[in-house]
């Protein structure tokens, strides 16, 4: 009689047990995936960056930044990003806008000017506004390859800028301004004695 009485509970156990292990499995499936992964095809598309005009530095230009190792650290990882994988570009933001502060601060006094400073500054804020994007919950990727665009564009923008401190024959705005703005000063004092 006992034997009869443990088969049942024995059975009862087993059933309990594999119906259990049904519902972790089910459970196990339903895990929430990440935002990654779940958009793990769209990540891994490349930035395509060939309709993008490129521009290189004249040789004067190429000859006076060789000693500027920051400026060559940021050009590489600006070359990059042309077929990188918007992963990539992702998780290299933070480290772009560092590399862009660092040629900020070790500036040649040869490029020590205005419209350099200029470029500079357009450069990091496109480096910033690619990082914010880079590290919102929802990448929009979209904005990943617009930012990663904007950064290229503004690089050789840059690259253009170096190259005019080259040139010759350019006829410096500051100085006509000055000069101008000295001529009305005098006008006015001449308008104020009569």
């Amino acid at each position: 009689m006992r034997h009869l009485l443990s088969y049942p509970f024995i059975i009862c156990a087993l059933l309990f047990i594999s119906l259990s292990s049904c519902k972790d499995h089910e459970e196990k499936e339903k895990e929430p995936v990440s935002y990654l992964e779940q958009n793990a095809k769209a990540f891994s598309k490349e930035l395509d960056l060939s309709n993008i005009q490129k521009f290189q530095l004249s040789p004067e230009a190429e000859d006076a930044i060789s000693d500027w190792v920051q400026f060559s650290a940021v050009k590489s990882e600006i070359e990059n990003l042309e077929g990188s994988s918007l992963q990539r570009i992702v998780n290299n933001s933070d480290n772009l806008v560092e590399e862009i502060k660092k040629m900020q601060d070790s500036i040649p006094e040869k490029f020590d000017v205005v419209p350099i400073e200029s470029r500079l500054n357009v450069l990091l804020t496109k480096a910033k506004v690619l990082q914010q994007s880079a590290n919102r919950n929802k990448i929009d990727t979209t904005a990943i390859k617009q930012g990663g665009t904007e950064l290229y564009q503004a690089f050789g923008y840059l690259q253009i800028q170096l190259n005019e401190v080259f040139l010759e024959g350019l006829p410096d705005f500051d100085i006509d301004m000055d000069r101008k703005q000295d001529s009305i000063r005098k006008a006015k004092e001449l308008e104020k004695e009569d």
